[in-house]
This record gives structure tokens, C-alpha cells and sequence, in this order.
């Protein structure tokens, strides 16, 4: 569904609170996936509504697209989402940029946390910033996590532990198919798309990224 393909200036007949009010009702959903937007259900443009995802009590799994991870209304909705356990947040902006303690929302059953990009468009907009590992967004998440330290890095003694961790937080690179190139935004919903439908897109290994930031903060 292209939600971005009426917005909310020339929704002149009004179909999109109408939209907005159905997916609302929606409160038993368990897994969504939005593949080409952020569920994108706004019914004025700037806007404070929330994110009608965060309705959803019952909400465990959960994939967006191009999202601001550093935006007050998605920090907001994460909050009243504390049973969410899988987070595919698809060549999501904001990575880099710094989040306030308050801000950040607890996610106590959270397991596991995707970024998904080509290889280019994760060396083009890279997960987390240098200057803020700690305070950005995945960062946020990362040493939220009571066994998160550089000095246990690589101790046989918690292997357990780090395993958790290295499975918290993954990058997944989607392949370009030849004669692709410049698609990239649609090769990336394309493999989410496909991941939703055969059930494999919550639990797709990827690549830790938790040491890298272990390495970040030990430089």
C-alpha cells in the first residue's frame, strides 16, 4: 500500500483518516511489516500524532522503513511498545545522531535489532557515529544491555553473555542484483518484502556490529 502516494495536503477527500482510524483499530497485530515507508499515516503535515504502530499492545515484531531513529514521535511510540522483541528498521536516517537519557525508551524483551542496507548504503550511512557510539541510537541499545563492556570483550567465562549481545544488534547487507544499480531503496524492500512473507526476516543472521563499538570505545 503507497501511502506516500496521497499526502496529507491533497488528501482532499479525506481518505487518509480514514486509513489512519482502520489501522488504529488494528490492537491484536503481533507482527507488522511496512515495506515502504515508516507507516506513514499522518493526517497533517508537520504533525504530532503518534505512530499508530504504538497502539498496538500487543505488538512483538516489527519492520519500518526509512525511519528517523532519532525523532521525538518514534522515540515516543517505542515507549509504549515494551513487549517488542524483534526491531527491522530497513535504511532507517538518524543513526549517527545523539538521544538524551530521558528520550530513550526501555525495551525490556528486546532480542533482536536489524539494520537493513546494501553494502554501499551501509558504508554510506554508517550505524553509528564515532563521537556519540554511546548516546546514538543503536548505541543506546547496545549498552542498555548489563553485560555490555569492552573488558569482558573476549572472555571465554561469559561467552553466553556476549553471544546475547553480539546477537542484540546486527547489520544485514542485501544483494545487489545485477543490473540493479541505482535501485537500491527498492532492492532493500524487495528482500524485506520477501523475508516477511516466508516468515525468515525476524530471525535473519546479520552481522554484529557490538564489538566494533567495543573497539570504538577502547581506541
Amino acid at each position: 500500500m503507497p501511502l506516500r502516494s496521497l499526502y496529507p495536503g491533497d488528501d482532499y477527500n479525506r481518505i487518509r483518516p480514514i486509513l489512519r482510524a482502520a489501522f488504529a483499530s488494528l490492537e491484536t497485530v503481533e507482527e507488522f511489516c511496512s515495506v515502504r515507508d515508516e507507516l506513514f499515516l499522518s493526517t497533517v503535515i508537520p504533525t504530532n500524532e503518534p505512530e499508530v504502530w504504538s497502539f498496538w499492545s500487543h505488538l512483538r515484531h516489527l519492520a519500518l522503513y526509512n525511519v528517523d531513529v532519532a525523532s521525538p514521535n518514534f522515540l515516543v511510540a517505542l515507549r509504549r511498545c515494551d513487549g517488542l522483541i524483534t526491531l527491522v528498521l530497513t535504511r532507517p536516517d538518524g543513526l549517527e545522531e545523539s538521544i538524551e537519557d530521558l528520550e530513550f525508551p526501555p525495551l525490556p524483551h528486546l532480542q533482536r535489532l536489524s539494520v537493513v542496507n546494501t553494502m554501499r548504503g551501509h558504508r554510506q550511512w554508517p550505524l553509528f557515529g564515532q563521537l556519540t557510539w554511546r548516546s546514538c541510537f543503536l548505541g543506546r541499545i547496545l549498552t542498555a544491555t548489563p553485560h555490555f563492556s569492552p573488558a569482558i570483550c573476549m572472555a571465554e567465562s561469559v561467552a553466553a553473555a556476549r553471544g546475547g549481545i553480539d546477537r542484540l544488534v546486527v547489520s544485514i547487507d542485501v544483494p545487489m542484483p545485477a543490473g540493479r544499480d541505482g535501485y537500491e531503496a527498492e532492492v532493500c524492500q524487495e528482500w524485506v518484502r520477501n523475508h516477511a512473507i516466508d516468515g525468515s526476516l525476524w530471525e535473519f543472521d546479520g552481522s554484529s556490529i557490538s564489538r566494533e563499538m567495543e573497539q570504538t570505545h577502547t581506541q
